[in-house]
């Protein structure tokens, strides 16, 4: 008789980027496992919806200041990251850019032109010999968005987001990220630094300028600068991405669904709530204990790594009813698949906005989509989603 094998739950894992949601599913209905312990990885999980809230609102207890990706790629943008710092020092980074990305700013700015990129991208998709959401719009959009609300030169779009791409790019099993996101991070921290440079001798329209020159407790910003500007541009991009990817991956997958959305389009803010919570992009995030605490029944020490496991708490089936059925219908409940506490995704609003619109663009005008093979996901960690998501030709006529 063979013994059953252990359970193990590894983020690094070829299983856990493929699908992570059975481990999520014997973690929340195993009262042993309510906070999981990977003695190899030396890191303490939790997955219930209450106790990921607990650990995001419990700042104090649980730091963000002793980095928050789960691999070693902490600090590569130094000071200034305020998802890397707890209060009062993050409130007045994220201070710095937080008018700029209230959901009025973001709408009164930028419905219309996400609206025209949207338009011009499924043009562009349509004229392709091979389309594909993944490569030419879910991209393309969220770098499209960003870059125009920091002021960088179109242009520059190609290399950004292939840069942007070789920087967030893991090996699977990999704790250490590889040499070519290393040097992308460097090829970022150089560009954005000139950027920076440039617009404190010549300030000019954009976010960039305004982080730049701004002041922090009466001083000028100084070298947080860099860090600020680098993670408003790449937590704008590829998480958005993986939520439009997600999003059209999943309402294909539904076509009942999906035919019934394009008959009630004003219910699409819903359905992208369904989405973040049925496959989060951002599925992990990491903090350390600042103090010996105890979580879920166990004690901890100071310095114990403590993964926040999102993906498994939007589908805790005590939050959540039949939490692994997609059902665009579903009664909203709040997810946390921007987060919770001082560290809510202050991009969120945006993100939405492109989901929103780009979901109302594609149902509208190509509602029969059909995808073809070759669907690659994005090579990451803590991150789910599409890089390569091709597109059936025939299917994309109205």
């Amino acid at each position: 008789m063979v013994a059953e094998e252990a359970f193990a739950f590894d983020p690094f894992s070829l299983e856990a980027r493929a699908d992570p949601y059975p481990a999520y599913r014997q973690m929340l209905e195993d009262e042993a496992m309510r906070l999981y312990r990977n003695n190899e990885r030396g890191f303490a999980a939790v997955t219930r919806y209450d106790d990921v809230v607990g650990v995001l609102r419990d700042w104090a207890t649980y730091t963000s200041a002793r980095g928050v990706e789960i691999d070693e790629s902490s600090g590569e943008f130094g000071e200034g990251v305020f998802l890397q710092e707890d209060p009062p020092l993050h409130k007045q980074l994220r201070g710095v850019v937080h008018s700029d990305f209230s959901p009025r700013a973001i709408r009164e700015q930028f419905e219309g032109r996400v609206k025209a990129q949207a338009d011009s991208l499924l043009d562009d998709l349509s004229d392709s010999g091979q389309p594909d959401f993944g490569d030419q719009v879910t991209w393309r959009l969220p770098t499209i968005t960003i870059s125009e609300l920091l002021g960088l030169p179109a242009d520059d779009l190609e290399w950004l987001i292939d840069v942007e791409e070789r920087f967030q790019r893991r090996v699977i099993g990999q704790v250490t990220p590889p040499d070519a996101a290393t040097e992308a991070s460097h090829e970022l921290c150089d560009y954005f630094s000139r950027h920076l440079e440039e617009r404190r001798r010549r300030p000019r329209e954009g976010l960039l300028s305004k982080i730049a020159n701004a002041t922090l407790d009466g001083e000028p910003i100084g070298e947080a600068a860099l860090g600020l500007s680098l993670i408003v541009f790449t937590a704008a991009t590829d998480t958005t991405s993986c939520l439009l990817s997600n999003a059209l991956y999943h309402l294909e997958a539904h076509p009942e669904q999906r035919e019934w959305l394009c008959g009630n389009l004003d219910h699409i803010p819903a359905a992208i709530e369904e989405a973040l919570r049925f496959d989060s992009p951002l599925q992990v995030t990491k903090r350390v204990t600042a103090v010996d605490s105890s979580l879920a029944g166990t004690d901890l020490p100071e310095g114990t790594d403590v993964y926040v496991l999102y993906g498994a708490a939007n589908r805790d089936q005590r939050r959540f009813e039949s939490p692994d059925r997609f059902d665009v219908r579903r009664e909203a409940k709040r997810n946390v698949a921007f987060g919770e506490g001082v560290h809510h995704c202050i991009g969120a609003p945006l993100a939405r906005l492109e989901a929103r619109i780009l979901l109302e663009c594609v149902l509208t005008r190509m509602p029969g989509y059909s995808l073809g093979d070759g669907a690659t996901r994005f090579e990451s960690h803590m991150m789910r989603g599409f890089r390569r998501l091709p597109v059936d030709p025939s299917s994309l006529a109205a």
